[in-house]
């Protein structure tokens, strides 16, 4: 979704109405009243079917549904297919080393040594060097369709104590207008946190047979919950919702929390369905969204120089009707 941008382009453009998330104007509002005219004509036969078996009519049967439907409450669905397919994953043998939970991400024991790097007393410095180097070296030794980075821990936990509170936000891209080089454009990404069940210390989950134990803590201080944070364009989660693609997820991994105060996240982004070879975003933008992720959710409105974001944060969650647009796209360069 581009928007140019314009003096007053913004206006009004945050009251939420019935059907879409946000209207973002006329050039993207969904035309709500055209999909409702496709959709009877599509089920017509199967609408009247219905009707018929109620004995009412359908205009009655309209009726009843749309009386139903007022009395459901309304929110933001999670992003359900990328969980089904992560949980089908998450659902085939693994090793006995492996978390058992339900959480739909690939352990981290299926992506690095855990107990070998707790057995030869690995550093934090030295366990963040093998982690991005890992990631570097993937897809041919290229790096691309990875992103890595080791977050301290009291970082990761200040991160999450907002994201628990706003788990949802939307980020601008900048992007060339396509009418003109002076004239600047953004596409917007709906950005969705979910937690996962905390991983027990590594110390403590069984080991390969005949793998030495590893000597256990006397009172193991307890790690953080592991998270996602899933990105996708604001246009592609307005026309399917759940079943929206996501564009890149980012996986904070807590196992190493309590022995290496470091929280270890993996960025994945998705490749693309006609170019196997290349990815629905760039590496630049999803660093981008990362970075600018991370520089909403570390705000605090106490400090004068990120209370903006922090506002904005609050606002989109409490406030939607307070929510500009204009402001937001004050912030899209994380390097302001």
């Amino acid at each position: 979704m581009l928007l140019r941008v314009h003096h007053r382009a913004f206006q009004g453009l945050i009251t939420p109405r019935p059907g879409c998330f946000y209207a973002l104007g006329r050039r993207t509002l969904v035309d709500l009243s055209e999909r409702r005219k496709e959709f009877e004509a599509k089920y017509a036969e199967k609408l009247q079917q219905r009707a018929k078996s109620e004995g009412i009519s359908v205009e009655e049967l309209k009726k009843k549904l749309a009386e139903t439907a007022k009395t459901k409450p309304e929110r933001i669905e999670p992003l359900s297919s990328w969980q089904k397919q992560k949980q089908a994953a998450s659902d085939k043998p693994v090793q006995s080393q492996a978390r058992k939970d339900s959480a739909p991400i690939k352990p981290l024991a299926d992506i690095m040594d855990i107990r070998k790097i707790l057995g030869k007393n690995h550093t934090r410095d030295e366990v963040a060097a093998l982690w991005t180097t890992y990631h570097a070296t993937r897809s041919q030794s290229t790096g691309r369709g990875y992103l890595s980075a080791v977050i301290p821990l009291e970082t990761y936990e200040k991160m999450t104590s907002k994201a628990t509170k706003y788990r949802r936000f939307i980020l601008p891209l900048p992007r060339p207008s396509p009418e003109s080089d002076k004239e600047i454009a953004h596409e917007f990404f709906f950005v969705q946190w979910d937690f996962y069940e905390a991983p027990p210390h590594p110390a403590l989950t069984p080991g390969l047979p005949f793998e030495e134990p590893l000597p256990a803590p006397a009172s193991p201080a307890p790690n953080p919950s592991c998270s996602t944070v899933l990105f996708t364009t604001l246009q592609e989660y307005k026309l399917r919702q759940s079943f929206a693609l996501p564009y890149l997820v980012l996986t904070s991994y807590t196992d190493l929390a309590s022995t290496h105060g470091i929280v270890l996240m993996r960025g994945e982004l998705t490749a693309s369905p006609t170019s196997p070879d290349k990815y629905l975003l760039s590496q630049a933008d999803a660093q981008m969204l990362a970075l600018s992720t991370q520089r909403f959710y570390l705000a605090d409105e106490g400090d004068s120089k990120t209370a903006g974001r922090a506002r904005l944060l609050r606002v989109f969650e409490e406030k939607p009707e307070d929510f500009k647009w204009e402001d937001l796209l004050g912030f899209a360069d994380p390097t302001v």
